[in-house]
């Protein structure tokens, strides 16, 4: 189950696309951030006549057994997210963000097959960091943040879940 904000009109920032998205999904890890290879994506995606950008990065864990969720070597720092996103932004690319947990933490398990030893206390983990994307998204307008990419394991922790969204919904809209 994917569980996101909803895009909002935020004040100083523009309307997010209303017809259809068409658009792409972009792995952005920390070796790809540079301005260059920003505009360069962000180019090509008005080329091909998309009109959306969905940029997927990386989170880490310690392995199976984790209690806790981080940024790690592969993922992009806030300025090289940033870069990605304001590039984006240029073009008017309605964009996602869609943080996802990094597989080679997983040995030998897929992201949807993981199932931490204590579910609310990674969840909670995982909600503290993804609050800094919230407000980097805040910040740089962007249109939507999907979270729990994949983590079928943990789809039943609705009060988890709720607490997450709402607590990125508020930050992603206050003003």
């Amino acid at each position: 189950a994917q569980h996101g904000g909803s895009p909002a009109t935020r004040a100083g920032c523009p309307a997010p696309v209303t017809t259809m998205q068409k658009g792409f999904d972009v792995l952005w890890q920390q070796a790809d951030a540079s301005a260059g290879t920003a505009d360069n994506i962000a180019q090509y995606a008005t080329n091909l006549g998309a009109n959306a950008i969905a940029i997927a990065f990386p989170l880490d864990l310690d392995g199976n057994k984790a209690t806790s969720v981080f940024a790690g070597p592969t993922t992009p720092t806030p300025a090289g997210l940033t870069q990605l996103i304001d590039a984006a932004k240029r073009k008017n690319l309605y964009v996602l963000l869609r943080p996802y947990i990094n597989e080679t933490d997983l040995p030998g398990s897929w992201r949807g097959a993981f199932a931490p030893p204590n579910p609310s206390a990674w969840l909670a983990s995982y909600g503290k960091a993804l609050a800094m994307y919230a407000g980097l998204a805040q910040k740089s307008c962007v249109d939507e943040i999907s979270v729990g990419v994949e983590l079928n394991q943990l789809q039943t922790y609705d009060a988890d879940w709720q607490s997450i969204t709402d607590d990125r919904s508020e930050e992603h809209t206050s003003e």
